[in-house]
Protein backbone atom coordinates (compact mmCIF):
# COMPACT_ATOMS: atom_id res chain seq x y z
CA UNK A 1 0.00 0.00 0.00
CA UNK A 2 1.45 3.33 -0.88
CA UNK A 3 0.50 6.12 1.24
CA UNK A 4 -0.47 10.09 0.67
CA UNK A 5 1.95 13.12 0.55
CA UNK A 6 1.72 15.44 3.13
CA UNK A 7 2.62 18.83 2.60
CA UNK A 8 3.78 21.32 5.22
CA UNK A 9 3.62 25.13 4.26
CA UNK A 10 3.56 28.51 5.52
CA UNK A 11 4.95 31.43 5.90
CA UNK A 12 8.22 32.24 7.37
CA UNK A 13 9.10 31.70 11.19
CA UNK A 14 5.61 29.59 11.82
CA UNK A 15 6.69 26.43 12.54
CA UNK A 16 6.82 24.38 9.32
CA UNK A 17 9.78 22.28 10.15
CA UNK A 18 8.93 21.44 13.41
CA UNK A 19 5.74 20.37 12.73
CA UNK A 20 7.01 17.92 9.54
CA UNK A 21 9.45 16.47 12.00
CA UNK A 22 7.22 15.51 14.66
CA UNK A 23 4.66 14.13 12.07
CA UNK A 24 7.60 12.23 10.57
CA UNK A 25 8.41 10.75 13.94
CA UNK A 26 4.60 10.04 14.49
CA UNK A 27 3.67 8.41 10.84
CA UNK A 28 7.03 7.00 10.32
CA UNK A 29 8.07 9.57 7.61
CA UNK A 30 10.82 11.80 5.98
CA UNK A 31 10.85 15.25 5.38
CA UNK A 32 11.59 16.98 1.00
CA UNK A 33 12.66 20.40 1.74
CA UNK A 34 10.40 22.93 -0.44
CA UNK A 35 12.12 26.19 0.57
CA UNK A 36 14.37 27.21 -3.01
CA UNK A 37 17.25 28.86 -0.95
CA UNK A 38 17.26 25.93 1.39
CA UNK A 39 18.31 24.04 -1.73
CA UNK A 40 22.07 26.03 -1.70
CA UNK A 41 24.65 25.01 0.53
CA UNK A 42 26.35 27.54 3.03
CA UNK A 43 23.42 29.86 3.46
CA UNK A 44 22.15 27.62 7.00
CA UNK A 45 21.73 31.14 9.04
CA UNK A 46 19.90 32.39 6.24
CA UNK A 47 17.54 30.51 5.47
CA UNK A 48 17.00 29.49 9.45
CA UNK A 49 17.83 25.53 7.67
CA UNK A 50 16.48 22.92 10.11
CA UNK A 51 19.90 21.61 12.59
CA UNK A 52 21.07 17.85 12.87
CA UNK A 53 19.25 18.44 16.22
CA UNK A 54 16.08 19.63 15.22
CA UNK A 55 16.20 16.29 12.66
CA UNK A 56 15.87 14.51 15.92
CA UNK A 57 16.80 11.67 13.47
CA UNK A 58 14.49 11.71 10.92
CA UNK A 59 15.63 12.13 7.21
CA UNK A 60 15.79 14.72 5.13
CA UNK A 61 16.15 15.48 1.12
CA UNK A 62 16.95 18.29 -1.06
CA UNK A 63 18.70 20.25 1.52
CA UNK A 64 22.01 21.72 0.80
CA UNK A 65 22.00 19.67 -2.46
CA UNK A 66 23.24 22.92 -4.80
CA UNK A 67 26.26 25.22 -4.46
CA UNK A 68 25.57 28.77 -5.26
CA UNK A 69 29.02 28.98 -7.29
CA UNK A 70 27.98 27.36 -9.90
CA UNK A 71 24.69 29.60 -10.79
CA UNK A 72 21.69 29.53 -10.09
CA UNK A 73 19.84 26.73 -12.89
CA UNK A 74 18.05 24.93 -10.70
CA UNK A 75 14.09 25.56 -11.09
CA UNK A 76 10.32 24.77 -10.51
CA UNK A 77 10.77 21.78 -13.22
CA UNK A 78 14.13 20.44 -11.90
CA UNK A 79 12.92 20.37 -8.27
CA UNK A 80 9.52 18.33 -9.01
CA UNK A 81 11.30 15.69 -11.50
CA UNK A 82 13.59 15.37 -7.81
CA UNK A 83 10.72 15.35 -5.90
CA UNK A 84 8.60 12.91 -7.25
CA UNK A 85 12.06 10.62 -7.69
CA UNK A 86 11.92 10.68 -3.85
CA UNK A 87 8.84 10.31 -3.36
CA UNK A 88 8.78 7.06 -5.23
CA UNK A 89 11.31 6.02 -3.19
CA UNK A 90 10.71 6.44 0.10
CA UNK A 91 6.79 5.78 -0.19
CA UNK A 92 7.75 2.40 -1.64
CA UNK A 93 5.33 -0.15 -1.61
CA UNK A 94 6.66 -2.76 -0.12
CA UNK A 95 7.74 -0.73 3.25
CA UNK A 96 5.84 2.99 2.48
CA UNK A 97 7.06 6.02 4.73
CA UNK A 98 5.68 9.07 4.46
CA UNK A 99 6.48 11.72 1.97
CA UNK A 100 6.15 15.13 3.93
CA UNK A 101 7.14 18.00 1.64
CA UNK A 102 7.63 21.24 3.83
CA UNK A 103 8.60 24.67 3.08
CA UNK A 104 7.60 28.45 2.35
CA UNK A 105 7.84 28.00 -1.96
CA UNK A 106 4.66 27.47 -2.77
CA UNK A 107 5.31 26.77 -6.53
CA UNK A 108 7.12 24.32 -5.16
CA UNK A 109 5.36 22.24 -3.25
CA UNK A 110 1.83 23.45 -6.53
CA UNK A 111 4.28 21.70 -8.94
CA UNK A 112 4.36 18.67 -6.96
CA UNK A 113 1.19 18.33 -5.83
CA UNK A 114 -0.86 19.43 -8.81
CA UNK A 115 -0.34 17.35 -12.10
CA UNK A 116 -1.38 20.62 -14.38
CA UNK A 117 0.25 23.41 -12.37
CA UNK A 118 3.46 23.39 -15.27
CA UNK A 119 2.82 23.92 -18.84
CA UNK A 120 3.11 20.95 -20.64
CA UNK A 121 6.59 22.32 -22.04
CA UNK A 122 9.09 21.39 -19.72
CA UNK A 123 13.20 21.40 -19.83
CA UNK A 124 13.88 18.21 -17.82
CA UNK A 125 13.90 15.71 -20.39
CA UNK A 126 13.19 12.10 -17.77
CA UNK A 127 10.49 14.05 -15.97
CA UNK A 128 7.28 11.40 -15.18
CA UNK A 129 3.97 12.56 -15.24
CA UNK A 130 3.17 11.72 -11.30
CA UNK A 131 4.58 9.57 -9.61
CA UNK A 132 3.04 5.57 -9.52
CA UNK A 133 -0.61 5.53 -8.04
CA UNK A 134 -0.20 8.22 -5.64
CA UNK A 135 -3.41 10.08 -4.97
CA UNK A 136 -2.68 13.48 -6.44
CA UNK A 137 -4.85 16.96 -4.74
CA UNK A 138 -7.24 14.11 -3.90
CA UNK A 139 -10.26 15.75 -1.60
CA UNK A 140 -10.73 14.55 1.57
CA UNK A 141 -13.20 14.43 3.86
CA UNK A 142 -12.54 16.07 7.36
CA UNK A 143 -13.56 13.11 10.15
CA UNK A 144 -10.75 10.43 8.58
CA UNK A 145 -8.14 13.16 8.59
CA UNK A 146 -8.96 14.05 12.26
CA UNK A 147 -9.35 10.36 13.28
CA UNK A 148 -5.24 9.88 11.83
CA UNK A 149 -4.23 13.12 13.52
CA UNK A 150 -5.17 11.99 17.11
CA UNK A 151 -1.62 11.06 18.07
CA UNK A 152 -0.56 14.64 17.45
CA UNK A 153 -2.68 15.94 19.98
CA UNK A 154 -0.90 16.59 22.38
CA UNK A 155 1.34 19.14 20.54
CA UNK A 156 0.17 22.68 20.72
CA UNK A 157 -1.84 24.04 17.84
CA UNK A 158 -4.41 25.81 16.69
CA UNK A 159 -7.22 24.11 15.25
CA UNK A 160 -9.45 25.11 11.76
CA UNK A 161 -12.63 26.61 12.55
CA UNK A 162 -15.32 24.22 11.90
CA UNK A 163 -16.72 26.04 9.65
CA UNK A 164 -13.62 25.49 7.11
CA UNK A 165 -13.77 21.63 7.29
Amino acid sequence: MRLPVVAVCGATGTGKSKLAIDLALAFNGEVLNADAVQLYKGLEIATNKVTEAEMQGVKHHLLGILDPRDGFRYNVHHYRADCWSLIDRINFPDSPRLPIIVGGTHYYIEAVLWKDFLQARTIVSDSKDTPSAIPVAEKREPEPVKEQSKPLEHLPHRSWPEELM
